[in-house]
This record gives structure tokens, sequence and C-alpha cells, in this order.
């Protein structure tokens, strides 16, 4: 028989999350490197052979996992013609269980834009390069190009319902705004999706 796990974590995986924690609850620049050691039971020193300062932690927890696979659930479903353009209510819920399940990583973010002007936010905001965009839109276009006005860019179409949910999802829970659109989550998540795809004017 094999050698059961031992259930040990990795030091830097210990270290990671022990500076994860410190700065989503005192922010960037109030944590010190004998904070994350104590956290982490490890020496300062330890802390040094995988990382050589604080500044280097932080960044690995903003840019890794790289955003192409942090962000993988988006991609499957925006490429999915049984979803992608007109099941957008799935798109929502989709980015919901993607913001629960990397929380902790859009807290850092906040972090990033008050203590860093948004330096490494960049990373996720603009993970498809500028001369990579006709890729996109090309791998799009096939399956859509029946389906949106002429006069909508797809790549723009895309960006603009990921922002619009998460930032919905980002102000109810980490700016206590409660069904501040006036509706309960799973209905507000609907009628998002019918304003998206029809507009609100009347025609």
């Amino acid at each position: 028989m094999g050698r059961k796990p031992s259930g040990k974590v990795p030091p830097k995986k210990r270290i990671l999350r022990a500076a994860e924690q410190l700065f989503i609850k005192q922010g960037y620049r109030n944590t010190t490197m004998r904070q994350i050691a104590s956290k982490s039971k490890m020496g300062v020193g330890n802390i040094y052979y995988y990382f050589k300062n604080k500044y280097e932690i932080f960044y690995t927890l903003i840019s890794q996992p790289d955003p192409i696979e942090r962000f993988a659930p988006l991609f499957e479903v925006f490429f999915d013609p049984q979803v992608f353009p007109e099941d957008v209510e799935r798109i929502g819920e989709v980015i919901e269980n993607l913001y629960q399940k990397n929380r902790s990583f859009f807290i850092l973010l906040t972090i990033d834009a008050l203590e860093f002007k948004g330096k490494h936010a960049s990373i996720v905001v603009n993970f498809v390069p500028e001369e990579n965009l006709h890729i996109f839109r090309e791998m799009m276009g096939p399956h859509v190009k029946d389906k949106i006005r002429d006069d909508m860019d797809i790549y723009f179409i895309s960006k603009l319902i990921v922002q619009v949910y998460m930032n919905f999802f980002i102000t109810e829970d980490l700016y206590g705004g409660k069904q501040h659109l006036g509706y309960p989550r799973k209905e507000t998540i609907t009628k998002i999706a019918r304003v998206l795809k029809e507009g609100f004017l009347k025609r």
C-alpha cells in the first residue's frame, strides 16, 4: 500500500494563506513579515527562503493562478453556443459562482485599488491583450453573428456583461448593499439579463 497523505500544508502555501488572511484583515501596509511568520507558525528567516519580501507575497496572491486559469469558467460559458448570447441569466449565475469561489482574491483587488492605485488589478481587467482581441472576436463570431446586431462589438458586450454582474455581486457582498437594486439576488440576476438583452426603452 502507498503512504497516506500526511495532511500537512506545504510551507509556501502556509505562508500565502497566512498573508492573505492578514492582508484582508488589516491591509497590505499594516501587515509585517513578522506577523506573517507568526500566523504561519514559521520563522521569519524561513519566510525569506520562499519569498524575497512582503511585496512578492502579495504579488503572488494577486497573479497566481493566472487570469486565464482563474476565469476559465467564463471562457467556457461565453464560447458555449447553448448559453451565449441568449442565456445571459446563466452567465450571471456562473459569474456569481466564480465570485464566491474567488472572494478573497476580489478583496485583495480592493486592497490593491486602495494601496497600489490598481497597479495589479489591471492584470485582471486587461488580461486579454489588445493585440489579441481580434482572435477573441474571430472565435466568438461564428455562433453569434446571426444573433447580435451588426453594430455591436462582441468583445465589448462580453466584458460589459461580466462587469455589470461582478459589480452587482461585489456591492452586495463587500459594500453592504443587500438588495441595493431593490430586488432579491436571483430576481436581480434575471432582471439584469433582461435589460442587457432587451434594453429598457419602449420600442
